[in-house]
């Protein structure tokens, strides 16, 4: 079982092959504030004005998958984007973030081996995330290392590079 007074920082990636870039970002909360989260989170996506299964931004943005029928119905999609930023504001304690551009990766990787040290762009930040987290649980909250996790979404490419 977790420790309660352990925080946990959730990561994902956006950007890929079809971007110019990569972001990996997420935020951190203790287990406690998490398991309130995913329970109002829950209830969000179910609720009869909204009911879909998951949410994917990719697919919100564009109207598609779960969010098909929403297209051009702004009050609703308003509503709904607003409610769940809304519950990561109430529990995540903060947010990480780090962004990389692929032409700027090629160029330095050319010079100083990059893919060889971190794999992909997204390895590298992933790692930026974790110390950022880590730094923030430590020298900020008081934290021990072990006491602060990190856990990455696991359909993310590269992740096998962490």
């Amino acid at each position: 079982m977790i420790a309660v007074n352990r925080v946990t920082s959730y990561f994902d990636a956006s950007g890929g092959r079809e971007h110019e870039f990569i972001i990996v970002a997420g935020y951190i909360s203790t287990v406690r504030k998490w398991n309130k989260f995913d329970a109002e989170w829950r209830r969000v996506l179910g609720r009869a004005e909204y009911n879909v299964p998951y949410f994917h931004m990719k697919e919100f943005a564009h109207s598609v998958g779960v969010f098909e029928g929403w297209k051009g119905d702004e009050k609703r999609r308003r509503r709904f984007i607003n409610c769940l930023v809304g519950l990561i504001s109430k529990y995540a304690l903060a947010g990480f973030a780090c962004g990389i551009e692929k032409s700027i990766w090629n160029k330095i990787d050319n010079d100083y081996t990059l893919t060889e040290s971190f794999g992909l762009p997204f390895a590298l930040a992933g790692r930026d995330c974790v110390n950022k987290a880590h730094e923030w649980g430590e020298k900020l909250h008081n934290y021990k290392r072990n006491e602060i996790l990190c856990v990455f979404e696991s359909g993310d490419k590269g992740k096998g590079h962490l």
